[in-house]
């Protein structure tokens, strides 16, 4: 599964971190960027199609405490895009 991690305001070294994590569990983080705004909580946001892999995303990774449709400011070519908000630890 593609995705792509957005630092929300995460701690610094969170999004490598994260990227690697999400690597060794087998999918393929294609960007890493800066969140257009701060994020309070983490979140997956996920594109049409693809709401059970941002379920199991976060079944997996626990610390996203939401899971949510993406908003049209983000690729929908990707399926998954995994915000890491300021509660990220």
């Amino acid at each position: 599964m593609r995705l792509q991690i957005l630092d929300g305001g995460s701690p610094a070294g969170s999004v490598a971190q994260a990227a690697a994590r999400a690597r060794a569990a087998g999918y393929v983080v294609v960007a890493t960027e800066r969140a257009a705004r701060t994020y309070a909580k983490s979140t997956v946001f996920y594109t049409p199609g693809h709401a059970q892999e941002a379920r199991e995303f976060q079944a997996r990774f626990p610390v996203f405490s939401q899971v949510a449709p993406a908003p049209s400011t983000v690729s929908a070519s990707i399926p998954l895009h995994v915000v890491l908000g300021q509660d990220y630890r």
